[in-house]
């Protein structure tokens, strides 16, 4: 046979071509099939404007935007549904059964999103598992790292948009997402001190628990910059959870609660009667416990009952808060003379602590609606409706010569970056009243808690000026069985440097200003003792180590010690290695470990619960039968 040299080149060619076609192909499926996995394994998202942080002057971080994952699933590509949700239900906290549920209810899906918003680490360790048909997405989720301090006054965003739906995350949901750099919005920084705002909070939450008062509130204002250094509204919420509470729970009542100020109305008019007549400080009147007129009449009452003051001054009018008494020296003043003071002192119009739609204006009437019982009323906190910032902004001129401070909210907005987008400065404004009326003003609100009726909001260690407020709650049929109490104070006496309100709202009528709200003052005073008359108060700050923040897992409390791990899931297990074992470890210079064996949730664990952390050099957690 004559054998075709030629020829066979040429199949030799034809083949090696082939087998060449072959192996290119099959690279390029698998480069194929590798980028197909590892878009869909770990896909990320456009990417969105970074929400800017809010945080204290401190610069404790209250309001942050970090990188989450969410887990999505594609149920034509999982092989073995129970196998796939029996896995994930341990690292998600999820119900078994819903997860499998999902699979099938959406089996003629190509993907669907099964938990949003979960912790990086988590979705990596899911990532790890390979089970097909379960991807990760990119996105970010707002974290409020302190949990309920400040949150109605930082408010929230919704869960799914990020887009601000209460509190300074609404007011200035522009600011925050309005880029200062490629991707990052600009930054808020409070004028609040979460040491102070924590103490705040922590004696008022007393107060409302012991009163059973439907609500409470606090603040707190430096006098010589106008800053507030605390905001507390009570019940308050988590921000994390938003959706877990009541809408009524998460409103900044300190600048849209609209009351009847009672009591803390006296000192005012108190202020505009020395500045018109100040021979009127010689006059007395005599209080039988009941002043009568035409269509009303006032009473001055102790526990309920009518109480008779008797010969009283005005010094003394102040002292023991009178109402017959303070009716009687008003008497003199005319509703026009009333009407330019009380707009002076910033009532019946918004602070502007925050821009203008987002504060109640309160309530006064207008000269031409007043009626004869309105100027026997207004003296005594009736008749007229009041915010809590507007009481505090107004009290700042009776302890500051007559000048009227602006509260100022925010210090500053910033770029990612650090460069100043805006600063806010404090601004003043005169009023009418003399420093000399002012003067003898303060002798009579110093009195009011050396020896009249804010005794309970006397401190040692600072002199102070005060006064109590107990007003009856009005409805739409008449007065209620429920009473609005307060104490305002400025300190310390000779200059004053701050002021704080503290006020409850709904308490019954064995509650005053006097017994409830001038203690938690006293007590709210002696816990910032340390931070604002000490020089040597130089601690670096960690609001964490001062507010226990449990992020609902009960492991992350145990801190030096092994916790009881039983019924524990895999998430609980990696937040408790991350939070606290972890830092634990680089603390200590240790390497303690965790070995995991099974899925679901721990049954047994070694070593045994409350074991010394400094004892252990690895830790074993078994989290089924089969495993164990």
């Amino acid at each position: 046979m004559h054998f075709n040299l030629q020829k066979a080149n040429q199949r030799l060619f034809i083949i090696l071509v082939g087998v060449s076609l072959i192996f290119f192909l099959i690279a390029l499926r698998i480069i194929f099939l590798s980028d197909i996995v590892s878009e869909n394994k770990s896909r990320i998202g456009l990417k969105q404007i970074l929400r800017g942080n809010i945080s204290d002057r401190r610069s404790v971080n209250l309001a942050i935007t970090e990188e989450a994952s969410t887990i999505g699933i594609n149920p034509k590509e999982i092989i073995d549904p129970q196998l796939t949700a029996r896995f994930l239900a341990g690292y998600l906290d999820m119900d078994y059964n819903t997860i499998l549920q999902k699979i099938y209810l959406y089996q003629n899906r190509n993907y669907f999103l099964l938990k949003r918003k979960i912790d990086n680490y988590i979705a990596e360790l899911i990532l790890d598992l390979n089970l097909p048909g379960v991807y990760r997405d990119f996105e970010y989720k707002r974290i409020y790292p302190a949990n309920t301090l400040a949150s109605n006054l930082i408010g929230f965003v919704r869960k799914d948009t990020l887009k601000g739906m209460a509190g300074i995350e609404l007011i200035y949901d522009q600011i925050l997402t309005t880029p200062s750099t490629l991707f990052s919005g600009y930054s808020i920084e409070l004028s609040i001190d979460s040491l102070i705002q924590y103490e705040l909070e922590k004696v008022l939450q007393e107060g409302f628990e012991k009163s059973k008062a439907k609500k409470a509130i606090g603040i707190m204002m430096k006098l010589d910059t106008g800053e507030i250094l605390a905001m507390a509204n009570l019940p308050n919420f988590d921000p994390n959870y938003y959706y877990r509470e009541n809408a009524e729970y998460k409103s900044n009542w300190a600048i849209t609660y609209q009351f009847e100020p009672g009591s803390l109305m006296k000192p005012f008019f108190a202020a505009i009667l020395i500045n018109e007549y100040p021979d009127i400080t010689n006059k007395e009147v005599y209080c039988n416990g009941e002043f009568n007129f035409r269509t009303g009449n006032v009473r001055c009452l102790r526990k309920g009952k009518i109480h008779a003051h008797g010969k009283v001054d005005l010094e003394k009018i102040i002292e023991v808060s009178c109402n017959v008494g303070i009716i009687q020296l008003t008497n003199i003043l005319d509703k026009n003379t009333i009407y330019k003071y009380l707009l002076e002192l910033g009532f019946n119009k918004p602070t502007h602590i925050v821009p203008e739609n987002w504060e109640a204006n309160g309530y006064i009437p207008k000269i031409d609606n007043w009626v004869e019982s309105t100027p026997y009323y207004l003296p005594i906190g009736q008749g007229m409706l009041a915010t809590p910032i507007q009481i505090l902004t107004a009290f700042s001129a009776l302890v500051n010569d007559g000048i009227l401070i602006k509260p100022v909210l925010v210090r500053k907005i910033e770029s990612e970056d650090k460069k100043l987008f805006e600063t806010f400065t404090t601004e003043v404004k005169n009023t009418s009243l003399r420093k000399q009326t002012l003067k003898i003003l303060k002798e009579y609100l110093y009195n009011v808690v050396e020896k009249g009726t804010g005794k309970l909001a006397n401190v040692s260690f600072t002199k102070i000026l005060g006064k109590t407020g107990t007003a009856q709650k009005s409805g739409p049929y008449g007065y209620l069985d429920e009473f609005t109490v307060s104490f305002i104070g400025a300190f310390p006496f000779s200059n004053p440097e701050y002021i704080v309100l503290i006020i409850y709202d709904g308490v019954n009528d064995t509650y005053s200003g006097g017994n409830l709200a001038a203690p938690t003052f006293a007590k709210f005073l002696q816990n910032i003792k340390k931070i604002l008359f000490s020089q040597l108060y130089t601690e670096e700050i960690d609001i964490t180590k001062k507010i226990q923040i449990e992020k609902n897992n009960k492991l992350l409390k145990y801190k030096e010690e092994l916790p009881d791990f039983k019924d524990a899931s895999l998430k609980e297990i990696f937040e408790w290695k991350k939070y606290v074992l972890e830092p634990y470890n680089k603390k200590n210079h240790t390497n303690i470990e965790i070995e995991i064996f099974g899925n679901g949730y721990v049954i047994k664990q070694y070593p045994q619960a409350g074991k010394k952390l400094n004892s252990i050099n690895k830790i074993q957690l078994y989290l089924n039968e089969e495993n164990f």
